[in-house]
C-alpha cells in the first residue's frame, strides 16, 4: 500500500544517532469503488461491499540512521505534512506544517499484516495492553507493518511471523502486553 508521510519527528538516543519516528497514511481498499450498485438479480440498490471495505489506515514506521551524517541526509529527504518538533528543556512537542499537499510529501510502500497469536506461539492465545490513548485493549493478534516491495508483498529480512514474534517476546518481556489466556479460558468455561 502507498502510504504518504504525514508526520515525522526525530528522537534523540543515548550513544547513538537520532532516529525518525514517521507515521505514514494510506488506503487499503478500492478507494473510488461506486458506493451503491444496481443488484444484477433484483435490480435494487444496495452498497457495494468493495467501496464498504475501503479505509484510510495510519502506520508508524521509523528510520533508524546508521550514522551522524546518516542523519542528515534522512532528514532532509523525510518530507512530510507535518513535522513535530521537541522542546529540549520542556519536552513539550510542537507541530509545524510543512507541507499542505500530498503530492509534496515523501511515499512509501507498507504492508500492514495482523498475525495470529496462534500462528506464532503455542501458549499465548490473547493479550491485553494499552493503547497510547490508555484504552486497555484485548486482542488475539499482533499488527505488524513492513517494507513493501513495487507489487506490494512484505519486503523485510524477517518474515510478518517472525517480526509479530519478536514483538510478542519484547513486549511481554517488558511488560506492555500481558498474556491473558488463562483468564480468558476460565471465563469460557464458567
Amino acid at each position: 500500500m502507498l502510504c504518504y508521510l504525514q508526520s515525522k519527528m526525530r528522537k534523540e538516543r543515548d550513544g547513538k544517532p537520532d532516529f525518525f519516528v514517521c507515521t505514514w497514511v494510506g488506503a487499503l481498499g478500492d478507494t473510488k469503488a461506486e458506493k451503491v450498485i444496481k443488484d444484477p438479480k433484483t435490480g435494487r440498490l444496495k452498497i457495494n461491499i468493495e467501496a464498504a471495505k475501503a479505509r484510510t489506515i495510519t502506520l508508524t514506521k521509523c528510520i533508524f540512521p546508521v550514522s551522524d551524517e546518516e542523519v542528515a541526509a534522512w532528514d532532509k529527504v523525510l518530507e512530510p505534512m507535518t513535522e513535530l518538533l521537541i522542546d529540549k528543556e520542556t519536552g513539550e512537542i510542537t507541530e509545524k506544517t510543512r507541507n499542505t499537499k500530498i503530492d509534496d510529501c515523501l511515499n512509501l510502500d507498507l504492508c500492514y499484516k495482523q498475525i495470529p497469536l496462534k500462528d506464532i506461539n503455542n501458549e499465548v492465545k490473547r493479550i491485553q495492553f494499552y493503547s497510547n490513548s490508555g484504552k486497555l485493549i484485548k486482542q488475539n493478534f499482533i499488527a505488524v507493518i513492513g517494507l513493501a516491495d513495487e507489487s506490494g508483498n512484505w519486503a523485510e529480512d524477517l518474515t510478518a511471523e517472525e517480526t509479530a514474534l519478536n514483538n510478542l517476546n519484547n513486549n511481554l518481556s517488558s511488560g506492555v502486553y500481558y498474556d491473558i489466556t488463562n483468564e480468558e479460558e476460565e471465563t469460557a468455561k464458567e
